[in-house]
């Protein structure tokens, strides 16, 4: 099983003086420095978490690990002890959040072709082009809405619909913070990305790319972290009962 470095004061892997100390608070170093006077005599030598903490997780011998075996073996909850949300969960969440969203979106942009008289046309010899100008527009309400439904949750920790469905909610990396809408703004673009791509029109292959990438950073990370997770700063918890 990973081995998770515990939370304290240790040197500053970008410290550029003698007895600077970075407060890394158990999964990634904090913004908190002190700067420490050297003890008489010979120093002490660099504790072994700041060396782990530093280079990252260490490969299997022999080459690259198994990603299934990598993620079974990270953590299951953070150093304070509060659990945190399994891939199974967060995918469900995150399927309930889309469903929602999509559905949403498709009503609006209903609405749109009937207003720009784009239904008709569907069928007739411009078809194509309507076509192309009703998905447009409907990937562009979707992108609208995913934003709008991810910001109104901002104040309940980002505990949207699906979330509180599967008992999860979204809290920042670092302690003592509360989420804010850049959080919110990063996570939902990188982490809906991937779905919103495949909404445009010639954008399928790159948004299952960008889903798979966001998938397999979560095998590189500590805490088992999907990309959009690692840019915000941010970590899925379960609810306390």
């Amino acid at each position: 099983m990973a081995q998770v470095v515990p939370e304290g004061w240790y040197p500053d892997p970008q410290g550029k003086a003698p007895g600077e100390e970075r407060w890394w608070n158990g999964y990634q170093w904090t913004a908190h420095t002190r700067t420490v006077e050297p003890p008489v005599g010979p120093p002490p030598p660099p504790p072994a978490p700041a060396a782990q903490a530093t280079a990252g997780p260490t490969p299997a011998p022999g080459g690259s690990p198994d990603l299934v075996a990598r993620y079974r073996s990270l953590p299951t909850a953070l150093p304070d002890g509060t659990p945190l949300g399994q891939l199974s969960e967060r995918l469900g969440a995150y399927a309930v959040d889309i469903v929602l969203v999509f559905v949403a979106a498709s009503a609006v942009s209903s609405v749109f072709d009937l207003a720009l008289g784009l239904t008709g046309d569907l069928l007739g010899p411009g078809g194509l082009g309507a076509l192309a100008l009703s998905e447009g527009i409907g990937a562009l309400v979707g992108v609208v809405l995913w934003l709008g439904y991810q910001l109104a949750f901002r104040g309940s920790g980002g505990r949207t619909l699906g979330k509180r469905l599967l008992h999860l909610r979204v809290q920042p990396v670092e302690r003592g913070t509360e989420l804010t809408s850049a959080q919110v703004v990063r996570r939902s673009v990188v982490g809906g990305g991937g779905v919103l791509f495949t909404m445009f029109p010639g954008g399928q292959l790159f948004g299952l790319l960008l889903i798979g990438f966001d998938v397999y950073r979560a095998t590189q990370d500590p805490q088992g972290r999907p990309w959009h997770d690692q840019v915000a700063g941010t970590v899925v918890v379960k609810e306390r009962s």
